[in-house]
């Protein structure tokens, strides 16, 4: 009954969302035409049965994201360098570690995002082309 609540506060939920943009009539037209996209990660609540059936109904269309991957987050890339290099620091109390984050990204942010979203998309690339 848990998940069933869940799949039922969570259709709510959505619900509340189209009522509330079917007032535009593009997107009205769009649902009568069975236009409308969800895009939506893998929670388990998003996979229920009921859920589905409603999305069937309404005709909605589910597009689900692909499983999480920390190889292909470029946040994920621009942590795993200031963790690296914080391991080469000595911290000594929470405004040291301040100074030094402040520092690193003040010297080093730019590369390291251009850096992540190139490494990012190299693996995407592969994983596309594979």
């Amino acid at each position: 009954t848990k998940d069933i609540v869940n799949a039922e506060k969570f259709w709510s939920f959505i619900k509340r969302g189209i009522d509330f943009f079917s007032s535009e009539f593009e997107f009205k037209s769009k649902l009568d035409l069975a236009k409308v996209y969800l895009f939506m990660d893998n929670a388990a609540i998003h996979y229920k049965t009921k859920t589905r059936i409603e999305y069937l109904d309404m005709k909605i269309k589910v597009i689900y994201n692909v499983p999480y991957c920390c190889h292909i987050n470029p946040v994920e890339y621009c942590f795993s360098r200031l963790k690296k290099y914080l391991k080469t620091q000595t911290i000594l109390d929470q405004n040291t570690l301040i100074d030094i984050v402040s520092e690193y990204l003040e010297i080093n942010s730019s590369e390291i995002i251009k850096s992540a979203i190139k490494y990012a998309l190299r693996i995407w690339e592969n994983l596309i082309t594979n």
